[in-house]
């Protein structure tokens, strides 16, 4: 390989390492719901259910569906909430005065 400065032969490939995930940004709230609810559906079924062949891997997937389905209601019931606070606070400031 022969040196042309700083930058490399057209071609070869970079030795820059690939970027890592990005620490700031969060994960969604349903997938964590999602993985919240499989765990604590895995442990119900382990504690409860553990002589039942499958009961564990059922309920797992059965928590894991609920938590992200109940995430995602209760996330449309809050944007709904707001959004009804703010019109709510529009109308207010818009009355026309005595």
């Amino acid at each position: 390989m022969q040196q042309r400065g700083l930058r490399e032969a057209p071609g070869e490939p970079t030795h820059m390492p690939a970027p890592g995930p990005d620490p700031r940004r969060n994960a969604p709230r349903v997938v964590v719901a999602g993985l919240i609810g499989a765990e604590l559906g895995a442990a119900i079924g382990v504690l409860f259910y553990g002589a039942t062949p499958l009961a564990p891997l059922g309920l797992a997937a059965a928590g894991a569906v609920a938590g992200s389905v109940a995430t995602a209601g209760l996330g449309r019931a809050r944007r709904g909430l707001v959004r009804r606070g703010i019109r709510r606070q529009l109308r207010r400031g818009n009355a026309a005065p005595g």
